[in-house]
């Protein structure tokens, strides 16, 4: 998941929470302009929107980034319409997660800082095409098969297989488990249930996606000879008694070359345009920052706490 995405999301989260605590007044207070850029004000409610676990310095500077991104974006006509930033809410955000920002947050803001992101995807996608346009970048079929033969023990992949885990100290709580699990009781809960560390606890169980060699060869047999969707009907005893749960089954793949022709095109050309790219946002952010009109102070002097003569004579 993009780093934005995540940001949102947990704001998201927050959301609820930050319902008992804005009203009337703070309202007021999130409504107070912290600068202005191209004649358009952004408030400190903008800037919680954005990042409310971090409204500091890295915050307040991620956050500029971002809208010199998006009046430029705007500037070219990237901007979505109503119906692709619904898309973009279905699809990436999530409904629900949306309406929370609406119970805290002035519409027009939400809608806006959607729309930051919307166009900082299109306007990145925009600016590289542009730059591998303007520079004459290409990748050829040789630098391709040059990768492809350097890169190709990362690319094959053995046979691998996803599961997951009951791990118990004794039998009879296997059998116990077991009996659970046939009653019909889902994998996930007797898991949470019955596992021990604190670790599998909070996985429901889950150890992910395994090659050969990378369990104890009893459960490693067990895991691979397993069809997909079942457990093992009897536990495994390696120090403790264990059940496996196979989700699936993951065969060896070895892709050819044309294959996987377009996504090496694809790797290869990020790496190209990676400076370029990098220049072009610095210059960007150099002369966008120098329009920006800061209009409430950023920083406060600190109290000085009192001294306690009594406590310094000691």
């Amino acid at each position: 998941m993009k780093a934005w995405l995540s940001r949102l999301l947990v704001v998201g989260l927050f959301a609820g929470a930050l319902l008992a605590s804005v009203g009337g007044p703070a309202r007021a207070a999130l409504d107070k302009v912290i600068f202005e850029k191209g004649g358009e004000p952004f408030t400190l409610e903008d800037l919680a929107l954005f990042y409310t676990e971090e409204a500091g310095g890295e915050g307040f500077l991620n956050y500029i980034q971002l809208i010199i991104i998006y009046q430029e974006g705007k500037r070219l006509g990237l901007a979505p319409t109503k119906e692709e930033r619904d898309k973009f809410i279905d699809e990436n955000l999530g409904r629900k997660v949306y309406q929370n920002y609406l119970e805290v947050f002035d519409q027009k803001r939400v809608d806006r800082l959607v729309d930051a992101f919307i166009i900082s995807k299109r306007y990145d996608d925009y600016i590289k095409q542009k730059l591998q346009q303007d520079l004459g970048i290409e990748v050829t079929e040789e630098e391709m098969r040059q990768f492809y033969i350097q890169n190709k023990t990362k690319i094959d992949k053995p046979e691998r297989v996803e599961v997951s885990i009951i791990s118990v100290e004794t039998e009879q709580e296997a059998n116990q488990a077991l009996a659970e699990l046939k009653a019909g009781t889902p994998f996930e809960k007797v898991a949470v249930k019955y596992n021990k560390t604190p670790e599998l606890k909070a996985t429901a169980g889950y150890i992910g996606i395994v090659r050969r060699g990378q369990l104890p060869k009893e459960l490693e047999e067990a895991a691979f000879k397993q069809p997909e969707g079942t457990y093992t009907e009897k536990p495994i005893k390696i120090n403790n008694y264990n059940i496996i749960f196979v989700h699936r089954h993951l065969p060896e793949y070895n892709p050819s070359f044309d294959e996987i022709k377009d996504q090496i095109r694809q790797i290869l050309l990020e790496q190209k345009l990676r400076q370029p790219l990098a220049k072009h946002y610095n210059e960007l952010m150099k002369k966008g920052i120098a329009e920006i009109m800061i209009k409430t102070p950023l920083f406060e002097p600190k109290e000085e706490s009192p001294l306690k003569f009594g406590s310094a004579a000691k």
